[in-house]
C-alpha cells in the first residue's frame, strides 16, 4: 500500500484529522489523489 507511512504519521499526530486534510497533505508530497475513497480506505486500515 503505497505512502502508508505518511498517512500513519499524520494519524499519529492528529488522530482526528479528516479525509480531505489527509488528501491535502498527500497532494502536498506529491501524491495524486482523484478522489476520497483512496483515502478512506487507507485511513481505515491504518486506524485499525
Amino acid at each position: 500500500m503505497p505512502h502508508i507511512g505518511l498517512v500513519q504519521s499524520a494519524m499519529q499526530q492528529d488522530p482526528r484529522i479528516r479525509p480531505m486534510t489527509m488528501a491535502l497533505l498527500l497532494n502536498q508530497s506529491g501524491v495524486r489523489v482523484h478522489s476520497l475513497r483512496p483515502v478512506e480506505s487507507i485511513m481505515a486500515y491504518c486506524s485499525r
